[in-house]
């Protein structure tokens, strides 16, 4: 349980650490869409005695999935797609066509979106699984997956119970399994629930980040929750601060490209940094070379001098207070893999500078999911950047913030909040797929058109 919101520790992703409220009004922690838990038994640190226990409770990974004991593996039948494989509890399983044989080429922000199939012994065959046919690999993170003929095995976060196939041709790289191994290259079909769920149903996912929760009487799962900052906002502007208060910088993250039939005259670039976490939102950015790039940043803290450095094209660069938006523009005149640096708290996140538009694309596609930015700003309505370029059907992580108040954000027809999801001094979290081309309303909780969403 928590109070206020869990924040993340090392190697924990924090934009997939949320909370759900609980029917006697305590708050539970939840990793990429699963509730955790404690298991009384264990005596302290180190101890996994629950692991295992009744083929139900497992321990999990830092990507958000179960380390299961002889990971299952079988077959099940979905309409439209034929046989296909699955795990235990009848969850669909997929290969990445960019993977080589007995080798996993989805890490990091990849596997959060896809979280491998991992297993703790020799997986084990069912219904429909040849045993020749199953093995595991151990991957770079030290996790052994499991694989089907060589290939890989891997989860979909976005599916949120048995029956669920919304990964389906993500991309054209990801792809359900079919008994013999072989990518199945038909249209996804409607998702089908489970003729018989299992006992205990698989959580739904979240998709909205925990805002500020009551207290309860429940002792907290972690112990340091994110703060508010106490500095009054300053009007939206490009703003510099003073010699004397130099901070930190957020770091531009996000896979955001212009609309295809439109020239590529400016590449606009929001980015958010939580230094506390040591962590820029997204963590990885991918941009077009040669084509002007304006990075607009938000934090959350404030700290002593610390400086934004992208190496080769920004150095030592301050940035603004907390409730404010500083500007940085620049023109990445080389293609590579660079690194955005905080360089007080020596944390850093990914910058990638692609040769064209065609292969930014093919990139987001390989990664499995696109993520970006938003700095909402409720007394002008309006959000930073005014406009967000995204792919259809790659699975979208969007992070956002404001810079006063709170509100209540909705992308329709792809993702709608009931409650209020945007608040000052804290990054919230949404998820969904674009599976329609087109320009969509980002709106507020009023109705209010604020942005807008081009899905291409």
């Amino acid at each position: 349980m928590t109070i206020g919101d869990p924040t993340a520790g090392v190697d924990i992703a924090e934009g997939r650490l949320t909370s759900i409220r609980l029917a006697d009004g305590s708050q539970q922690v939840t990793y990429n869409g699963w509730p955790l838990y404690y298991y009384a038994p264990d005596r302290g640190p180190g101890d996994t005695r629950g692991q295992n226990s009744g083929a139900l409770w497992y321990v999990v990974s830092t990507y958000g999935g179960p380390i299961q004991t002889n990971t299952v593996v079988q077959t099940s039948d979905r309409p439209g797609l034929g046989e296909i494989l699955t795990e235990a509890s009848g969850r669909t399983l997929y290969l990445f066509t960019m993977d080589e044989q007995n080798q996993s080429r989805c890490i990091a922000g990849c596997a959060l979106a896809w979280p491998p199939l991992l297993t703790v012994g020799t997986p084990a065959p069912q219904k429909g699984v040849a045993v020749g046919r199953l093995g595991s690999i151990k991957r770079e993170d030290g996790y052994q997956q499991v694989t089907y003929r060589g290939s890989p095995l891997y989860y979909f976060a976005p599916d949120k119970m048995p029956g669920d196939a919304l990964g389906q041709g993500v991309g054209d790289v990801w792809f359900v399994v079919s008994p013999g191994g072989e990518a199945v290259t038909l249209s996804p079909p409607t998702p089908v629930a489970m003729d018989h769920p299992p006992e205990t149903p698989i959580p739904a996912k979240p998709t909205t980040a925990a805002l500020e929760a009551e207290p309860s009487s429940t002792p907290p799962v972690l112990t340091f929750p994110t703060e508010v900052p106490s500095e009054s906002p300053t009007p939206r502007a490009s703003i510099e601060p003073t010699q004397d208060d130099p901070i930190d910088s957020p770091t531009p993250t996000s896979t955001i490209l212009p609309a295809i039939d439109q020239p590529i005259a400016l590449q606009e670039i929001a980015t958010l940094e939580n230094y506390r976490a040591s962590q820029f939102f997204p963590a990885a950015v991918v941009v077009i070379k040669d084509v002007p790039v304006k990075l607009m940043m938000a934090r959350l803290h404030s700290e002593h001098v610390n400086k934004f450095t992208i190496e080769p094209f920004i150095f030592g660069r301050p940035f603004a207070r907390p409730g404010a938006v500083a500007d940085i523009e620049f023109t990445p005149d080389r293609s590579g893999e660079f690194k955005m640096r905080n360089l007080g708290h020596f944390f850093d996140g990914d910058f990638i500078v692609a040769d064209s538009e065609a292969d930014a694309k093919a990139l987001i596609a390989e990664r499995g999911i696109q993520e970006f930015s938003l700095i909402f700003d409720f007394e002008l309505r309006l959000t930073i950047p005014s406009w967000i370029s995204i792919q259809k059907d790659i699975p979208v992580q969007a992070y956002t913030t404001s810079l006063n108040g709170e509100g209540q954000v909705s992308i329709e027809p792809f993702y709608s909040s009931q409650t209020i999801n945007v608040s000052k001094g804290n990054i919230s979290t949404f998820e969904f797929i674009p599976d329609e081309a087109g320009e969509f309303d980002i709106r507020d909780g009023n109705g209010a058109v604020i942005g807008m969403l081009v899905v291409e």
